[in-house]
């Protein structure tokens, strides 16, 4: 007698979507987003989630820190057409 007929069908691994519950991860990685995107530097951002170091941070978030560069560099433009203007 074989297990088939025991053993209830279970769908393959590859056709359940799993939808992982917001967690602990999910909430440090949200806060340090949203500072980050909000102008706080990195290396306060460092200290606030306990990183050893600084590169930690940046290695982690790094793909936040263009779109500050870009708010960055818009300040500097608006800053540059009002002085010639």
């Amino acid at each position: 007698m074989g297990t088939a007929n025991i053993l209830p069908a279970r769908p393959a691994a590859s056709q359940v979507r799993c939808q992982p519950k917001p967690g602990q991860s999910h909430l440090r990685h949200a806060f340090a987003t949203f500072l980050l995107t909000g102008g706080v530097e990195l290396r306060t951002v460092m200290e606030l989630l306990g990183h050893s170091t600084i590169r930690l941070t940046a290695d982690t978030y790094g793909h936040v820190l263009p779109a500050t560069a870009r708010g960055a560099s818009d300040v500097m433009d608006g800053l540059l057409r009002r002085g010639n203007g």
